[in-house]
Order: structure tokens, then sequence, then C-alpha cells
């Protein structure tokens, strides 16, 4: 059924990411148990949990290997699942599946070949599925399918010359499609169809002529379907006779509009959110209005004005459960809460503060169950859980801490099928694996192991679909895949079996290298920066679903990565992404870093990697406010840059504790203070750019005392924003000479005033050398650098004037034949950069500090083609890693000893042409592991590890 081959294509959803669950005190009926079982020792293993329930089975591995076809849009109809997924031979394409690898199979080959369709709003309409089909050209047309080939067509080309449609809208009524659609002639109006060209009509031209109405938020409610057009609510019958206006929006105020958002059902009466603005508002405003609608003027009327839960349109979401409606909202006295209505001003509230005072308790992935509202939130003491509420307080109640104390479980995707809640649930020893709710403590446990141990199988998409209970999960050997599970009558998942006859052992792209955990389930993005070593323990920043940046640690498995702390409960997170990258540094077991705990600002922390060992170092700016309390370590001495809101942002000194958190020297008394930037360490001291009230940004020393802090240069000159680099005893760094009239050229000091000039004026005159990438390697600094008559080449420097030179002139010729050497570094006394020359593109080659020694390694990617485009250089114990692309496997991981022997493919990540794009990158070697970014495409950019002694 399925070919072998990487599918050169691949659609992959984006997957909404989930934010934070917590939990405040359990039923007092039901008493904790402890659910989670064993994980299972092979993918085939069955075995049967608390209610029968047994485990899932894969439906069929569509694209064989890591990548897996990454189905999409799971979709019921009348008993029949249509999806969308990828595989070599056919790209994306629609799919049905009735629960065996048998009836699992491509409906038809739309886009020929190996290249893609691209589908959008799978809706059942009876036995009928539809879906809007993008064409080549951008253009959106509707098609229909009754799960067959000669059944799968186009309905009708509504209009050639439209480019788009815009949000389609596609909605189901009265045994009809109704949806949204764009004709020259008439604009932008509402559709409907019955599956044929002639079937297939305008209902009505609200905005008469070519001007549109642009309806949206198509919602059935009762025997109508409600919209909104022309600054209106209308409602139909699906007639032209029988469309008519509800109540129009007007402002008192000129050129403001009305927004509609989130329109829902509950028991037969509309509610819906509104607010006016100006036209292309993008922004949530201040306050909207929750309105109702019984569909006449006089039934339509506002409820109550509430404030946004969150900075985008997208957050006032709605869910009906029962006869109420409920959203989230927030109150400067409560934080973001859950709230309710049952349709009267005295009956919309805040059902409850769960975690008392300003600060949220981040609610999120709103369900509805029997008449009953699931949710995630947050509550100091019991971490991110889920709870359960009937609208009142005290039905609002805690259904299980998963996850005892403050770690919590990351619950994402949860959706109401069958009578039950299915979602997925992290564990220490787990994962993120498919868990069961019934809304009762105890009939909340793992349904399985899917991907045995700390390896996640990241259940999601859940969908019911006759009597199996369908959705995507992944093994770290087949990757995103179609599963399902069949339900009994109380929507308990039993009697599953695997359908597929292929066993663990078919892994392909085997190799020292493995995942470490996949921290956001799916192709999530866990945001990983800052990676430190700490006497062999890996510490960095990253985010799970439950919570933002938060600092994490890691020994080199899977069950030994764990966040080290959620220092500010929920999905907002302790850590700015604008400072992450020069936040974080080690000194001995322990780390520093800066972080904001929602309380205190952006201040010094410090960790040993365990919760009770991670606390506040001080709070310099006292209060809220941020000092910023960048942290490094020089000379054994921890520096800090820092504002107190008194001297401005200076240079301090801590010693781990707030005593011993001071200032060192107050270098520009007052604000804005001196600034303190690229700091380094040179021959013990701490070295940096500092400027004073006489002399702009200039080079000054430091080793912790005020005496001992002092200026180095004081010249005239320009220091440039780039990195600076300590080779030996010197500090290269960029710099122009505004006395002399010369361009950004290459500087050193060695830390006193004589020391520090320029080496050369490399590109003559004003225009400037403009060297980058410096690289260390046996007491040299390599670096590229821009000539007129070389171009843009490879230099070396032993600190002298006559000692700096052009490497080599790798691509001979001017400007227009620059090499555009990439990244460099050293490995065991060998400089190895990433150059194009000519009749090989960019490739790996090597330096020993001469031109004859200057060569490339190997053509990894033969011919004119690159295999090294913008890959990042590792060097590690006489060896480099990188990645390259030969043309064959994809961007990969590859190691090299510096002989075109021993240049060669470490592992395939992902097998075939795709490869783990776009490069294994930010290598960090931490005790007796290389650890790596990559993305295998099932998991999304993860850590991965691989063993030093492995690459020998």
């Amino acid at each position: 059924m399925s070919a072998n081959r990487v599918p050169q294509r691949i659609l992959l959803p984006v997957l909404a990411l989930a934010m934070a669950c917590g939990p405040m005190s359990a039923p007092p009926d039901e008493p904790e148990q402890a659910g989670a079982r064993s994980p299972a020792t092979e993918l085939e293993a069955f075995s049967t949990s608390h209610d029968g329930v047994s485990n899932p089975s894969r439906v069929e591995d569509i694209a064989p290997g890591q990548p897996g076809s990454a189905p999409s849009s799971l979709t019921d109809v009348a008993g029949r699942l249509f999806f969308i997924a990828t595989d070599a031979e056919h790209g994306t394409e629609l799919w049905k599946s009735d629960g065996s690898s048998r009836g699992t199979r491509l409906v038809e080959d739309i886009t020929p070949g190996p290249e893609s369709s691209e589908f959008h709003a799978l809706t059942a309409v009876g036995r009928t599925l539809f879906f809007v089909r993008a064409t080549p050209d951008y253009r959106a047309e509707l098609w229909k399918s009754d799960g067959t080939a000669g059944g799968t067509s186009h309905v009708m080309d509504i209009d050639p010359s439209t480019s788009v449609w815009g949000p389609p809208e596609l909605t189901a009524f009265r045994g009809s499609l109704f949806f949204v659609a764009t004709d020259e002639e008439h604009g932008t109006e509402l559709w409907k169809s019955d599956g044929t060209p002639g079937g297939t009509s305008r209902v009505v031209d609200l905005v008469p002529g070519p001007e549109s109405a642009y309806p949206r938020e198509l919602t059935v409610v009762g025997g109508s379907l409600y919209f909104f057009a022309a600054h209106a609510l209308w409602r139909t019958d699906g007639t032209e006779a029988g469309t008519v206006l509800v109540r129009r929006f007007e402002s008192t105020e000129p050129n403001e509009f009305p927004h509609f958002l989130s329109a829902t059902d509950a028991a037969g009466t509309l509610y819906f959110f509104m607010f006016f603005d100006y036209e292309d508002r993008e922004d949530p405003p201040g306050f909207v209005t929750l309105w109702k609608s019984d569909g006449t003027p006089e039934g339509t009327v506002p409820l109550a004005e509430v404030r946004p839960p969150g900075e985008d349109l997208d957050a006032f979401s709605m869910t009906a459960a029962g006869r109420r409606v409920f959203f989230l909202s927030s109150d400067p006295a409560a934080g973001v809460e859950p709230w309710t209505s049952d349709g009267t001003p005295g009956g919309t509230r805040r059902i409850a503060d769960l975690r008392p005072g300003p600060d949220s308790s981040h609610p999120r992935e709103l369900t509805a169950l029997g008449g009953v509202l699931y949710f995630c939130a947050y509550v100091p003491g019991l971490g991110d859980e889920l709870w359960r509420s009937d609208g009142t307080p005290g039905g609002t109640r805690l259904v299980k801490d998963i996850l005892s104390g403050e770690p919590s479980p990351s619950l994402a995707f949860l959706k109401a099928e069958g009578g039950r809640l299915f979602f997925t649930a992290r564990e220490p020893r787990t994962g993120h694996e498919l868990w069961t709710s019934d809304g009762t403590r105890k009939g909340t446990h793992r349904v399985d192991d899917l991907a045995p141990g700390a390896f996640s199988s990241s259940p999601r998409d859940f969908t019911r679909s006759g009597s199996r209970l369908f959705f995507v999960a992944q093994d770290r050997y087949r990757g995103a895949e179609l599963w399902s599970a069949k339900l009994d009558s109380r929507g308990r998942l039993s009697g599953a079996e695997f359908l597929s006859a292929e066993s663990s052992s078919m892994r392909s792209g085997s190799g020292p290298a493995y995942l470490l955990q996949d921290l956001v389930p799916g192709l999530g993005d866990p945001s990983l920066y800052s990676a430190v070593d700490a006497d062999g323990r890996l510490f960095f920043f990253a985010r799970d679903l439950s919570t933002g940046l938060e600092p994490w640690t890691s020994d080199g498995t899977p069950e030994g990565t764990r966040l080290v702390k959620d220092l500010r409960p929920g999905p907002e997170g302790s850590v700015s992404r604008f400072t992450y990258e020069q936040a974080m540094v080690s000194r001995g077991r322990r780390v520093f870093f800066t972080a904001d705990d929602g309380i205190h600002g952006r201040e010094l922390w410090t960790s040993d990697g365990t919760e009770r060992g991670t606390r506040l170092v001080k709070d310099i700016l006292p209060g809220p406010g941020s000092s910023g309390a960048t942290p490094f370590v020089a000379g054994g001495v921890l520096f800090i840059v820092a504002d107190d809101g008194v001297h401005g942002s200076e240079l301090w000194k801590s010693d781990g504790t707030a005593a011993g958190t001071v200032l060192v020297r107050d270098i520009f008394p007052g604000e804005p203070g001196s600034g303190p930037f690229h700091l380094n360490e040179l021959r013990g001291s701490l070295i940096f750019l500092a400027t004073d009230p006489v002399h702009g940004p200039e080079l000054w020393r430091s080793n912790g005392t005020p005496e001992g802090t002092f200026r180095v240069s004081e010249t005239d000159i320009g220091f440039k924003y780039e990195p600076m680099r300590v080779v030996g005893d010197l500090l290269f760094f960029n710099a122009e000479d505004w006395v002399h009239g010369y361009g950004e050229e290459l500087w050193r000091s060695d830390g006193t005033p004589e020391g520090t000039f320029m080496l050369g004026d490399l590109a003559p005159g004003t225009q400037g050398s403009y060297p980058a990438t410096l690289t260390g390697v046996g007491g040299k600094a390599f670096f590229f650098a821009y000539n007129q008559v070389y171009g843009r080449e490879p230099w070396v420097s032993d600190g002298t004037p006559e000692g700096t030179r052009l490497l080599k002139d790798v691509n001979p010729g001017d400007f227009w034949s620059v090499s555009y050497p990439g990244t460099g570094a050293a490995s065991d006394g060998t400089f190895f950069f990433a150059a194009a020359s000519p009749g090989y593109g960019e490739e790996l080659w090597k330096s020993d500090g001469t031109e004859a020694g200057t060569v490339l390694v190997k053509d990894i990617n033969p011919g004119p083609a690159s295999s090294t485009l913008w890959a990042e250089l590792y060097g590690v114990d006489g060896r480099l890693l990188f990645g390259a692309d030969d043309g064959v496997h994809g961007a990969e991981l590859w190691k090299s000893d510096a002989s075109r022997r021993g240049t060669r493919l470490v592992q395939e990540l992902v097998p075939g042409l795709k490869g783990s794009m776009p490069f294994p990158r930010y290598f960090i070697r931490s005790g007796r592991n290389v650890f790596f970014l990559a993305d295998d495409l099932a998991t999304g950019k993860e850590w991965w590890v691989v063993p030093v002694r492995a690459l020998d």
C-alpha cells in the first residue's frame, strides 16, 4: 500500500499548543488511586487497565519510517473516517479508514504523483464529505467525496477569475452544505450546495452588486442558520425569502464598526461576543459585550461587558455545556478565571477564583461533556491539573491530581467522544500518553504507554467514527500515524489489538543518536534555548504544554530530563524571549540565570537542578520592576549587569547570596548607567565595554573590586556590536578608527592601553573588511573578512599586524567571486570551516594556519551542489560534528576527523531526501554526551543526544 521513500512534500498541520492546568482539592468521596502502570516493553504487548481499557492499535503505517504520514483533519462521515495524510508515492491526499489496515486506503490521488494537494475545512453533510481544495494558482475550489475515486469530484468552479474565497465557513444545515464564496458580479456572499453544479447556488445577495456582505460565524441553532454580515445578525432557513435581518448594530462613534466573535449554540439560544472598533482591528479591546439571541430583534440583548482573557482575538472562545456557556475573562482582582452565563445579566459571572488573588489560574482546554465543563487550571501546591464545573462555585472541583504536588502533567488535546474525555498527559517515566476520564477520580487514568518509556506517543485529534475512536499518535520508529481503538457502549476502550504486522524491529535510521524527550507533543516547538553544562548535567530553557519558557535539566536520558521548577506558573513563563540567549551561566554544580516569577521582576536566580535548590538570589530592584540581572562568570567571579533603579545599568557581582550580591563600581553615576556589554574573560579578569560620563563605549577590566575596575582604552574608535572573542591572551574585536578614517576592521587588546590597537586596514580605505566568526585555534584567531581584491575569504591572525593575513583565496577573484565562508570551529588544533569554491559548491574545509594547509576536506555533495549551507560546526575530542546534505540522505548528522575517509554520516535521523531539516544544530557537550537540536518530522525540534564514545 505504501512506498518506502520519504515524501517529497509533507503538509503538516499546525497543532494548537495548549497552555496549563492545576488542582485545588479532590472530591472527598473518591480516594486517590495510583493508576500508573509500568511501561510496556514491546509495542505489541497487550495489557488491560482499570476499566477494561486495552492497547489501541495503529491502523496503518502509511509512510514507513520516522517522518510518518502526519494524518490530520480527522472527520467522521456517517460512520466512516476521512482524513488527510502523506506518503511518498502520492504526496498529501485524501484517505479513509474503517479501523482496519485493509480498510485504510487512499480515496483518490487528486494531484497525481508525489506532488501534494492542499485541503481545508473537511465537513460532513449526511453521507457526503465536502472540502475545499487549493489549486496551484492559489484558487479555492469546492470538492465532494463519497469515499470512492469515482465519487470524488470538483463540485463547481464558482468564479474562475477569483483567486481566493477567504474563510469558507463550511457548515452542514438541513441536508445541504452552506458556505461563503466570492464571484466577480456579487462579491462575497452566502452560498449553499447539494453536491451538484445545478444544486450549488448563492442563497442571497445581501449587499447587491459586486460589493460584499462577508458572512461569517455560521452557526446552526435549532431550525435556523445564524450568521453575521453587513454589520448585522441574520438568520436563514436556507432560502432567499427565509433570510431575515435579526438586528443591525450601529456605533455612535464615526469610523467604528461591529466585530463579532465566537458564536455558540447553547440549548437553542445563540450567544456571541461583540465590540465596536475600527474595521481592521486585530488586537483585543479593553472590553467586549456578551450577547444572546432567540432570533427576534427584541430577544437579541446584551448580557454583560467582560474583559478579554488574552492578547489576541482568538482568546474569545466560548463553550456550551447544557443550557450554559462558559468562557474566560480577566479581572484585576482575580486574574484570568473561568466565567459562565445562564442567559441572564445576573447569571453572567465568574465561577470561582481558583487561584485567589490577582494571579491567574490560567484555565484552558474548555471542553463540554454531559452538560459539565472540563478544563485545566493551575493552583499553587497542586500544579496544572484537570477540573470540572457545573457553573456553580460548589460544583467546581478538581477531578484528579495526576502528578502529586507542583509538577504538572501538561494536559492537552481534551476531546469528548463517546461519553468520555480523551486527552494526553505527561508523566516523567512515560512521556505524553493517552489518558481518559469519565469525570471521576477513579475513572481518570492512563490508557496505555504507546511509545514505551519516557518517549511520547503524543495522541491527539481524537475522533469517533462508528464504533471506534481514531487518533493520531507516534512512536520512535514510525512517526505520526493513524491509530484506532474499539469503543464499547459506555465509551470505554476495549478489545483493541494491533492491526499491522510490523514490529518495532523495523526501525529506520538506526545509529548512536537518540531522541531525548518529546517536550511538546507533535510538531510543536518547545523553544529550546540557552543551554549550559554544569558539572555533567545540561541546563536549558524550554517550554512544554503547561509552562512557558522555564529552566529544565537533563542527564542525557529521557527519564532524567525534567522541568527544574515552574517559576512563573502558567503559560507565560519566567524567561523573556528577548533575553534567553544571554541568561544562563554555570559555576560549579550550580547555574545562574535571569528569570521573572511574576512577583519580583526579571532578577537573578540560581539552581542546583532540584526544585528545593532553585531560588531567587536577590531582588536587586525591589518589587515587580526588573533589574535585568544578566550573569557572566570570569576569573571565578560571578558578575552581573543590573539596574537597581538608583545607579542605572552597572556592573555587580555575587557570591550566590543576597548579602553577597553587591555593586562593583558605579562607572556612570545616575541613569541610564554605563551599560556594560560584550562581557568576556581575559587573563583571569572580566573585560567588557562600558560608557562613562566622558567617553563613549570603551574597553574596561575588572577583578570584582572597585579599585580593580578601570578603563583599558581611551581612543577615539567606534566599537561595533559584533561579538568579541578571546583567543589565548588576547581579545579580538571589531571597531572603526574615526581619527584615521578606517572602516570596520579587526582590533586586538591584551587588557592594557598600549596593547590595544588595530591589526590592519584589511580593506583599504573607509569601506571596512567587516571581520566575522572569530574562532581560536592553537593561539591564532581565524576569521572571515572582505577585501576589494579577494572578496570575502578566510583570514588568520597571531595578534600582530604582520601576522594578520589572508589564509587562502578559496574562490579566486574579486568581490563577485567570494567564497562566502560560513561558520568555523576548532578541533584538535585544526580549523574547520564551510566555504564555496569553483566546481564544489559550499563544502567542508580545514586549515592548519598556512595557505598550503588550507584544503577541501571532502566534496560531500559531489559537484557544484552544496552540502553544508548554513551548517553549524562543533569540535569535540578531536572530532568535528556538523550537519550536511550529501544529496542522498538529506540534511543529517555528520562527523569528521579532518580526513576525507573519516568524514562520514553518523546517523540518518529521517530516512530519505527530506532529512532532519534544516540541519542538526546547536551542539553542546555535557558529561559523556553531545546534545544537539534536530527535527525528525514527527516530534518537531527537540533535543537529541549522541554519546561522545560513539564518535570514535
